[in-house]
């Protein structure tokens, strides 16, 4: 049942933002899914992250190289979209804060990416600059019962309150430090961060650790932090407008540092429900989801266009004018049709289209009935596939019928048909809901898969191509249009050709170079590993070289960047001796020189076919010369040719006297006057 349910996840990977849902159109505009957002980056600055690893990097480099690399990519991703992000440094031994908290050092307020800002930040991962800020800044330890990571926090809570951040918008605080005991072992000082944390969770504030080891046993989050992120975990549970939250704590950066840009890429894109829905059984039984998407396009920003001189973004106003009158339309003066028949067209008014696209209420599945599992086939799926979670809003009791039906289609082994309308003015669609039973890691016993519905779209009986094994053959498809077959002559069709079998030896040879060319699995999940968007990332990298004013050079090789194109040395020796061993076996190389003779043979007849049904190839009628009758050379060449003015004659004359003569006609114009004068010379002394 799982593998079934993996293969769905592999080949429905399609696009899935195509539907544009939005949640504020039932009222319920849920929070973080509004387009501000903001950023506010906490650092440690004790004297331990300033001690030197083996390979001479400190951890607060690898802090700053976080923020190096988020800054670069907000810049170019988040900017249009207001984005907020600020730098505080906490454990200093001088201050700089608005509010006037002690140990807190505030290097770049909560506001707006700017270059500027960048290149410091860059300047920090340097290890001449981090000795030189670490000697300028860098604190003592502080009291026993003093702790200045609850005033760096309380001072994030005042940037987003100034910055007029509400708890639906994204707030988020990232806090890079390599130590488990921030208190100090004070029972004071830790309520104190405690109750700070808390604060922070209910104005919607979502605090991410990034412990800075090499080794996670070098940092025991249940000393503090995992307690403290209890609340935060405790808050996402409550709220049933949002999703489950991320893992609070991001185990990455000093031991993972070449894998930092990749998952500061991968937190571009919030996790969100797609929309809120309702499932009818019939007999007035319901109950409500939430639907999600499995994935999410990663696409390339589109380009807006601005005025040269200002770099104000410009605005197109559309109008309609009458072809006759030249006069403006109006929205009542406009109106739409369809096409019936070659020449006739239906006319529909605004209201009559509206009418068209109504299938029923939106956001609403019903039940149609439930089919064996087995019937479902992976290729049944028109575009990506949904998962469906159980809500309690705005149905009490949701969870339980969810879990029942849930649970009854897995001992069955049936999957659920349902048509539903996920949006307004959307016609309506065909849905399998697949089971899909939690799965728990054995070891460690954390959630792998949750429990829920794989939604995959079903096509409609309209949308399904009937195919007959002949029009699949090689002979309908070689030749382009020549091998296509007209739409109704399908039981005309000849037989497809019989294939010659493959024997053993071609079928082993076959095997083992699969298994050996297999990609591999991912370490955490056993499933297919995704490749990365080449298109994508070489765009990103250019826009953010050119933010930085073209600094250097572009950071972007196709050859180590580009993850789907097959090196030779990614091959191996063993790759390429199956890859010969199998050519050999099913005479590759024998059947490409076969080809070529076939190819050439083939046009040879094409060409040789044309040329007989064509006929035998029409006289042209010969033009009649400009300055000569049509049936011979003009009478008066030879006084021309007295006088030397031969060469005033056109090349068409001149072949045409040649002709006369009886000789050759071929040469350039100066060659065809030199044998006419050659050949009037003799003939007049021989007269």
């Amino acid at each position: 049942m799982t593998d079934f349910v993996d293969d769905f996840d592999e080949l429905f990977g399609q696009v899935v933002d195509e539907d544009g849902l939005d949640d504020r159109e039932n009222g319920g505009a849920a929070r973080r899914y509004s387009s501000k957002s903001g950023l506010m980056i906490v650092v440690d600055c004790s004297r331990q992250m300033f001690v030197k690893d083996k390979d001479g990097a400190t951890p607060f480099q690898a802090a700053m190289d976080v923020a190096f690399l988020t800054l670069k990519r907000r810049v170019v991703t988040d900017g249009a979209s207001g984005s907020q992000v600020g730098l505080v440094f906490y454990n200093t031994k001088d201050t700089k804060n608005e509010n006037g908290f002690e140990n807190v050092y505030t290097l770049h307020s909560l506001g707006g990416i700017v270059v500027d800002r960048i290149k410091e930040v860059r300047l920090l991962a340097s290890s001449s600059e981090c000795a030189k800020f670490a000697e300028a800044h860098c604190g003592p330890a502080p009291l026993p019962d003093d702790c200045p990571l609850e005033r760096a926090l309380w001072l994030c809570n005042f940037a987003f309150s100034t910055a007029k951040f509400t708890k639906q918008d994204d707030q988020k605080v990232w806090l890079f430090t390599n130590n488990d005991n921030p208190f100090f072992d004070s029972d004071a000082a830790k309520v104190k961060l405690q109750k700070r944390m808390e604060d922070l969770f209910q104005a919607g504030q979502r605090v991410f650790l990034w412990p800075l080891v090499h080794d996670s046993s070098e940092f025991d989050e249940n000393r503090f932090f995992r307690q403290a992120f209890a609340a935060q975990q405790l808050e996402n549970e409550t709220d049933l407008e949002v999703e489950q939250e991320e893992e609070p704590i991001i185990w990455v950066t000093a031991k993972a540092r070449d894998n930092m840009a990749e998952f500061v890429k991968k937190k571009d894109f919030p996790k969100r429900r797609l929309a809120p829905m309702q499932i009818d059984l019939g007999n007035d039984v319901s109950f409500s989801v939430d639907l999600y998407p499995l994935f999410m396009r990663a696409s390339v920003p589109t380009k807006e266009k601005i005025d040269a001189r200002t770099n104000s973004i410009l605005r197109t106003d559309t109008k309609y004018i009458c072809k006759d009158t030249l006069t403006i339309l109006t929205p009542d003066q406009i109106l739409a049709y369809f096409p019936y028949g070659v020449k006739n067209r239906v006319k529909v008014v605004p209201e009559e289209l509206v009418m068209l696209k109504d299938f029923g209420p939106a956001h609403h599945f019903t039940l149609l009935g439930f089919k064996d599992r087995d019937l479902l086939k992976p290729w049944h799926s028109v575009r990506s596939s949904y998962f469906v979670v159980p809500t309690e809003k705005p149905i009490r009791g949701s969870t339980k019928l969810f879990a029942a039906l849930l649970d009854s289609l897995l001992c069955r082994k049936y999957i659920m048909i349902c048509s539903g309308v996920l949006r307004r003015s959307e016609p309506v669609k065909l849905f399998a809901f697949m089971p899909r039973p939690e799965r728990v890691n054995e070891d460690d016993e954390t959630l792998v898969d949750p429990a829920g519905f794989d939604v995959v779209v079903l096509p409609w009986a309209n949308d399904i191509r009937n195919l007959k094994p002949s029009a699949l053959s090689s002979g309908s498809l070689e030749g382009g249009s020549n091998g296509a077959k007209k739409a109704g002559d399908g039981d005309n069709e000849a037989p497809a050709p019989p294939q010659a079998p493959a024997d053993a030896d071609m079928v082993e040879k076959a095997k083992a170079l699969i298994n050996k060319m297999r990609l591999p699995a991912h370490e955490e999940t056993g499933r297919f590993e995704p490749f990365e968007n080449p298109a994508i990332d070489k765009h990103f990298t250019v826009l953010e070289w050119a933010v930085l004013d073209g600094e250097g050079e572009i950071d972007w090789d196709e050859h180590e960047d580009d993850t789907t194109k097959l090196r030779d040395e990614d091959l191996g020796k063993s790759v390429r001796k199956l890859g010969t061993a199998f050519n050999e076996a099913y005479g590759g190389l024998e059947d490409e020189e076969a080809y070529k003779e076939n190819e050439k043979e083939r046009k040879r007849k094409m060409a040789a076919a044309n040329k007989a049904a064509a006929g035998p190839p029409k006289k042209r009628a010969r033009k009649a010369p400009a300055d000569g009758d049509a049936d011979g050379p003009p009478a008066d060449w030879r006084d021309k040719l007295e006088k030397g003015t031969l060469s005033k004659l056109t090349i068409p004359v001149l072949k045409l006297i040649l002709e006369d003569l009886g000789l050759s006609q071929t040469g350039k114009k100066a060659e065809l006057v030199a044998r006419i004068e050659e050949s009037a010379g003799v003939k007049t002394e021989q007269e």
